[in-house]
């Protein structure tokens, strides 16, 4: 009975040993599995993390990019808008000069006729003034040698 209470000890003895050896390794399992899966957490949110950046980074350049295009095309346009109202500016600047060039050359040459005619006709009546004069003086000349 001696022996039989020796082994029922110690085999309650071994039951506890391996019950705490379980015990430890399950909790040495679930502290690494526990640590494995923090670590893998944190590794996929860095990756998330660094493909996000990327992804922002290739966003960045693909608006740079577009946005420089844009500016570009802003620029090309407003210089060729600028260009366009110039040379059409320029186009009405040299076509009013031509007209008032014709206009002014009319009106000189209207100004010049009217004191052409102007002249004319004072040199007419200077001259049928000096006819009279002379038909006067040649009338009292005549009188004169009559008397």
């Amino acid at each position: 009975a001696k022996l039989s209470a020796e082994l029922a000890a110690a085999d309650a003895d071994w039951e506890t040993r391996l019950a705490e050896a379980l015990d430890e390794a399950d909790a040495e399992w679930e502290d690494r599995l526990s640590t494995a899966l923090a670590t893998a957490e944190e590794e996929r949110a860095r990756q998330a993390e660094e493909a996000l950046c990327s992804r922002d980074e290739q966003w960045k350049t693909k608006l740079d990019a577009a946005l420089a295009e844009s500016e570009a095309r802003w620029r090309d346009v407003v210089t060729e808008s600028a260009a366009a109202a110039t040379a059409e500016r320029e186009t009405q600047l040299a076509e009013a000069a031509e007209e008032a060039d014709r206009s002014w050359g009319a009106k000189l040459a209207e100004a010049r006729a009217e004191m052409e005619g102007e002249s004319r006709a004072a040199l007419e009546a200077a001259r049928r003034q000096a006819g009279a004069e002379l038909e006067a003086a040649r009338l009292e000349e005549a009188e004169a040698v009559r008397g």
